[in-house]
């Protein structure tokens, strides 16, 4: 068995898919209509309730007990088109992690919540260049040191 996508129930599917094309660039690989899937793994449905055959009132607005994840090797580019997008509603401003990694949290459209952090080979990278040695970086983002030797190398 294999998990195919994620599928997130959407209000306006045209206000969806330009948020996703225009903020996050996904491209359509499949439009069904009332379903679109990007090419990231995850889908867009509209009529959610009438698909699965609930109650429409069943389907949450602002759950928050799930997210989409992204990462970006341009943090700083991302969080300026980010600020140039109308109408964003945050979850958080940017903060940083204890594994150094920097993140922001926002809504869709449609309330799903969405993290954008910055990639963590990016963040080993900086550590790594920040004369950091393996062992403390490891140590630091919580990846594996054979994980962190192998990014060393190719620097």
């Amino acid at each position: 068995m294999k998990l195919e996508a994620t599928v997130l129930a959407v209000k306006n599917l045209e206000v969806s898919k330009q948020f996703y094309m225009q903020l996050f660039d996904q491209k359509i690989i499949l439009d069904h209509g009332l379903n679109i899937t990007f090419d990231g793994g995850f889908a867009l449905q509209k009529d959610f309730a009438w698909l699965v055959d609930v109650p429409s009132d069943w389907v949450c607005d602002k759950a928050c007990n799930m997210e989409l994840y992204f990462e970006v090797d341009d943090f700083d580019k991302f969080i300026k088109k980010l600020e140039t997008y109308p109408n964003i509603k945050y979850v958080h401003p940017i903060k940083k992690y204890n594994w150094q990694q920097r993140v922001v949290r926002i809504f869709d459209p449609d309330n799903h919540m969405i993290e954008i952090g910055e990639a963590m080979d990016v963040v080993i990278t900086n550590l790594l260049l920040a004369k950091k040695d393996i062992d403390e970086v490891s140590r630091i983002t919580q990846y594996p040191i054979d994980y962190v030797r192998n990014i060393f190398n190719k620097l």
